[in-house]
């Protein structure tokens, strides 16, 4: 992790600031089990919805930009590592 503000777009290096990590572990506890939608600039949660199609729809007919999507795992799930 980086220690500046997140990119305006992906190019190819996503940079996060340092409190980052303290955002996402918000959107996790908030919104467990959830597709979560997150914006750049600020860290606060926008959106919450159970499935990705349906968040991606919220997203869209709402006009809403600059957010990045991730799914917080809900407190029964294993973390899933790997690799690439």
């Amino acid at each position: 992790m980086g220690t500046s503000s997140p990119a305006a777009g992906y190019r190819g290096q996503v940079v996060y600031p340092p409190d980052e990590h303290l955002r996402l572990e918000e959107a996790f506890r908030k919104c467990p089990g959830e597709w979560v939608a997150i914006d750049r600039k600020t860290g606060r949660i926008v959106a919450a919805k159970d499935s990705p199609y349906e968040l991606s729809g919220y997203v869209k007919e709402r006009g809403i930009r600059g957010v990045d999507i991730i799914r917080a795992p809900a407190e029964n799930e294993s973390e899933v590592v790997g690799f690439g």
